[in-house]
This record gives structure tokens, sequence and C-alpha cells, in this order.
């Protein structure tokens, strides 16, 4: 483009030894050098394109995002670990309570609040055997010192949870673990149960297991489980109400008898036939009874538990309890 340009324009200054006919030719890609001291550097013009960015700013930029990443890789750490922390200490709570329940000489509490899937897997004699044997070699609980992780998964059925613990007792140290299982009532309930002997005491252990014999529950007591579950299935259900024990027939009521048997009706179908005693035994006084039997139902195979007492000569019903394996917060899962 020709025309004058004056003097400090974008496309270039006039100074000494330059004809002013160049400054219509093409540009020099090489700045001219200027001279002429501080008059002739003041025509000099700043350059118009955008600055690039330094390599200093992009590293300053670098180094923010990966502290960026870094702190919020960070902060989900430290939820997760929280969470797992407050799991811990969730199931720890859990495994002091059952243990101390079982130090208290609470078994039959804690087998009643198990899960169903526990009392059909470990019945309430042998689970009485196994905890007075571990009572008397380890003594008396006395802490859950560490909880060593939580194994849990999901399933069909609920939630499940493996607990490995160290455990302290009065007469030493030892390892162990507790299962829980969540139904959908979302109350977790004991589903496992293990507990080690320490090396030093395993003789002493095996000597009490040697021990340990049962007085098995008389003839007339099996014969009264089978007819009385006849009885239920023939609807005859005021006559075992009748002829159950006084502390039965206060506890249940008629109408609440009804309503259990009813419901168990309802979950398993009808009563078909005892497939096994289980276990049977009675107290020393032998005015105590109790049978543990493997049911058969249209819907399936359970457990059920009858409890009796001797009353004016003879055996009557004391308490009945018909495991249903189908959920935990069904109501005829409960004791009566």
């Amino acid at each position: 483009m020709s025309g004058e340009r004056p003097p400090g324009s974008p496309g270039g200054a006039s100074g000494p030894g330059r004809p002013d006919d160049d400054l219509d030719g093409p540009e020099d890609e090489t700045a001219p050098e200027v001279r002429g001291g501080p008059a002739a550097s003041a025509t000099t013009a700043a350059p118009t394109t955008t600055a690039p960015i330094v390599p200093g700013r992009r590293r300053r930029l670098a180094l923010a995002l990966v502290l960026l990443v870094v702190g919020a890789a960070a902060v989900a750490g430290v939820i997760f670990l929280s969470g797992e922390y407050r799991q811990e200490r969730a199931f720890q709570r859990e495994a002091e309570k059952v243990l101390t329940q079982l130090s208290d000489g609470k078994v039959e509490e804690v087998y009643e609040q198990a899960s169903s899937r526990f009392q059909q897997t470990l019945i309430i004699d042998k689970f009485i055997d196994l905890v007075s044997r571990m009572r008397t070699t380890l003594g008396r609980f006395e802490r859950v010192a560490d909880v060593r992780d939580v194994d849990s998964a999901a399933g069909v059925a609920g939630m499940t949870a493996r607990v490995p613990l160290e455990l302290d007792f009065e007469r030493g140290s030892t390892v162990g673990s507790l299962s829980f299982h969540r139904g959908h009532d979302g109350v977790w309930r004991l589903l496992g149960f293990w507990v080690e002997i320490p090396r030093e005491l395993e003789a002493e252990a095996a000597a009490l297991e040697s021990q340990a014999e049962r007085l098995g529950a008389p003839e007339e007591v099996i014969q009264l489980v089978h007819s009385i579950l006849q009885e239920v299935r023939e609807g005859r259900i005021a006559e075992v109400h009748a002829g159950a024990s006084p502390v039965f027939k206060g506890t249940v009521t008629i109408e609440g008898f009804q309503a259990m048997l009813q419901s168990h009706k309802a979950e398993l179908g009808n009563f078909v036939r005892v497939l096994a005693i289980v276990s049977s035994a009675q107290n020393p006084d032998r005015d105590l009874a109790r049978v543990q039997a493997l049911l058969e139902y249209e819907k399936g195979k359970t457990t059920g538990t009858f409890e009796f007492i001797r009353f004016e000569g003879d055996w009557r019903l004391l308490r009945l309890k018909i495991v249903i394996p189908f959920g935990e917060s069904d109501p005829a899962a409960k004791p009566l």
C-alpha cells in the first residue's frame, strides 16, 4: 500500500541513512536497527499481535489441575474410609452385644433372636453345649479387641456379612468370627458363630466335649410332638390349647394360638409329617423337656422346637416355635 506513513507507525520507522522512498517498498522481515539514542528509540512502535501463554504459566495451570484431581481423590478416599470405619464399629457393637449375652448365660435369648437360617443349621441343644464349653474353657468374655475386616455380600434373601474378630476373654486372647444376615425387615441377625480355642486350652476343651452327655427326652414326650402336629393338621386347635400347660395358656390366648397356626399355614402350607427328631433333652430333675424336629410341609421343610413341662404328673406343652424360613419379619417366626 502506497502513501505517506507518519513516523512511528507499525509499518516501520524512518531513520538516518534510509531514503523516504524505501517506505513504499516491501517490508523487511528483519526490523531495521534503530540508532540515534533515546530520541530515536521513542519512535519504535509496540507490537500489535496477541502474546502467547508463556511456559511458566502453562506449568502453573497444569500443577493446579493435578492438585485439584489429587484433592478430589483424597476427599473421596476419606469418605470411603470413614464409611468403612463406621461399618466396622457398627459390627463391633453387634458382636460385643452377642458375646456379652452369651457370657451372661442368655444363650436361648440369643438363639431366639438369631436368623432362621442359623436356627435351621444349628439346633438349640448343640448351641447351648457349644457356648457352655466356650464359657468354661475361655472364661468370661471381655471385649472385641479388633475387627479385622467386614466381608459383606448382597443376595436375593438380603445382605450377609462375615466379621473376623480378635477377642479377649478372661483366660486369654483368641480369634473368631460372627456372621450376620439382614432380611427384608432391615434387622441384622446372627447367622454364624465360631471362636477358636487357644492351643494351650485345647486339651481342656476336648475333655469337656467328651464329658458332655445330654439326657434325652422320654418317649412319651416324643409322641406328644407327633400328636400335637396331627391335631393341628386336623383343625383341633382348641383341644391342643386346652391340653397345654397353665403357663402356655396364660401367655397365649386361643385367638392368638389360632392366628399363629394360620400364619404357619399361609407360609408353609399344610403340615405333612415329622421327618426326623433332630434332638431331645430333659433337665436333671426330669420335669422339663425339649424336642427339636425336622418337619415337612406342603411348601417345604423347616424345623420346630417343642418344650414341655411336667404338670400334675403329665407332660404339657410349654412352648412351641415353628421356624419360617422365608423371611425374618413374619410374626410366625417369633416364639410363643
